[in-house]
């Protein structure tokens, strides 16, 4: 009978811890860590389900957190220059005059995130924040800086026409 105890026991207790947790399997993005290039883009961000909101966007640089305008599905603006957070679908945008960014919640597990052209001169990145009733779970997104553009030539035309009143001088 002591054997078999001794036996019983570490098979029980394997069999115990084993066994998978029940509880729901909190937020899982498809991806975490989105790399863009300086001219931006597009990523699409999809989840196995819809129970996660946006805390907080955060700025990487400073940790502060990013104030923006928030917009409904039906482009009805929800509010304006406000710490970007949203509960449910919308769109939350923060726009700059050199750089942005566009976040889109357009399905409960879908999430576009459009990023603008960066010409600050130095890279740019941001924290989404994604909390539940089961925890959170960050999304990171960097972008380069743009290096700018060099023109080797530029070609145009002037007809007859064309021209502007205030700056076209005719000449001998």
């Amino acid at each position: 009978m002591k054997n078999t105890s001794y036996f019983l026991f570490p098979v029980l207790f394997c069999l115990f811890s084993c066994i998978d947790n029940l509880e729901s399997p909190g937020i899982s993005p498809s991806v975490d860590q989105i790399d863009m290039e300086a001219e931006g883009g597009i990523q699409q961000v999809d989840f196995s389900s819809g129970d996660w909101k946006i805390e907080r966007i955060e700025n990487v640089k400073s940790d502060s957190r990013i104030f923006g305008d928030i917009y409904s599905l039906q482009n009805e603006r929800v509010s304006e220059n406000a710490l970007l957070e949203l509960e449910g679908e919308g769109r939350l945008e923060a726009i700059w005059p050199n750089k942005g960014f566009v976040i889109t919640r357009n399905a409960q597990d879908k999430l576009e995130i459009v990023l603008q052209e960066n010409s600050t001169g130095e890279a740019f990145g941001f924290r989404i924040i994604l909390s539940s009733e089961t925890g959170e779970r960050i999304i990171s997104v960097s972008q380069k800086a743009s290096q700018g553009y060099e023109f080797t030539e530029i070609e145009y035309y002037v007809g007859e026409e064309d021209g502007d009143s205030l700056f076209w001088k005719r000449g001998t």
